[in-house]
């Protein structure tokens, strides 16, 4: 079954576990474009990420970068990192995801050395667009890590984290420019800012609440709110509560029967026609018929999309 979408936590983090407590290594196959909206939407996970892309094209963003990766490129995505991907046509992307635990327990000398700068880092994310002769080794290498880990046998598990080991290791050695200057703070500042406001919202987007207060969550001021969000997601708090609002909508149309301007008023709406113009804007529908053409059958319930093959992924 195909992953339609991501289900995250108040926070954005990604609820789907990656791999096992004693094998926190998974392997993904993503067609984007038959996401909702041809879109893996915002999130994050402590998991390490690489992607890459088999065919057509994907938009990525990761923080306040973007990049569009095309046929033979990838991208490198830090633990705790806020990313999203888009793909207006074929988006077929690979990826991989595995634990910092994955490489070495937290209390060893490799784990010390070799994964704590990475998790301390400014830089949240690493280009391999074949700019460099080991981007195009990198993006081999991870296909046979894919290839890899599809196969069965009694060493399996072993070989795969030697690959990954391994390429981690040539990785931190090519990218270390990018890692050798520890962080002062200011990423994971903006991370843990933007995690207690989106609990915020994501807690009282029913009542009425003002930026002041969304920046309160946090402690700042509303311009540095603005800057967070702006920095971190390409947006605004206000555009936050307002999408938060309309997904909760959303899913109330499909699992109740509640009369449209009722959800409207319980999602944090006052004007049941702004509503309405928003939620058209956004789905491409209005509520009545956004509904009307949403069977309520098992397919459309929340968690639904979770039971699939280990290919076909969460996002």
């Amino acid at each position: 079954m195909q992953i339609t979408q991501v289900h995250t936590d108040d926070t954005l983090q990604e609820i789907r576990r990656h791999g096992t407590a004693d094998f926190p290594f998974e392997y993904y196959l993503d067609d984007v474009r038959r996401y909702e909206k041809q879109a893996v939407e915002w999130h994050w996970h402590k998991e390490f990420e690489f992607v890459w892309v088999e065919r057509g094209a994907v938009d990525c963003r990761v923080g306040s970068e973007g990049f569009r990766l095309t046929e033979g490129m990838g991208l490198f995505i830090n633990s705790g990192v806020l990313h999203r991907f888009e793909a207006a046509g074929v988006g077929l992307m690979p990826n991989i995801l595995f634990s910092p635990s994955f490489i070495a327990g937290p209390d060893t000398a490799v784990y010390r050395c070799c994964v704590a700068p990475m998790l301390s880092a400014e830089c949240g994310c690493v280009l391999l667009d074949g700019s460099a002769p080991w981007h195009g080794e990198m993006i081999g290498r991870l296909w046979e890590i894919y290839r890899q880990a599809q196969t069965e046998g009694p060493v399996r598990e072993l070989r795969v984290q030697t690959a990954v080991g391994s390429l981690w290791a040539d990785f931190l050695e090519h990218a270390s420019s990018r890692f050798a200057v520890r962080s002062t703070g200011g990423h994971v500042l903006l991370q843990s800012r933007l995690q207690r406001m989106l609990r915020f919202i994501h807690e009282r987007y029913a009542d009425k609440i003002t930026l002041n207060e969304i920046a309160g969550a946090a402690n700042i001021s509303k311009s540095e709110a603005l800057r967070c969000f702006h920095a971190g997601m390409q947006t605004t708090p206000v555009r936050c509560l307002i999408a938060y609002r309309l997904h909760c909508a959303k899913e109330l149309l499909e699992s109740t029967g509640r009369p449209v301007a009722r959800i409207a008023s319980d999602v944090g709406f006052e004007d049941a026609g702004y509503f309405a113009r928003m939620f058209t804007r956004e789905f491409g529908l209005p509520p009545r018929t956004f509904r009307a053409r949403r069977p309520h059958d098992a397919a459309d319930a929340p968690g639904a999309a979770w039971e699939t093959a280990p290919f076909e992924r969460k996002g």
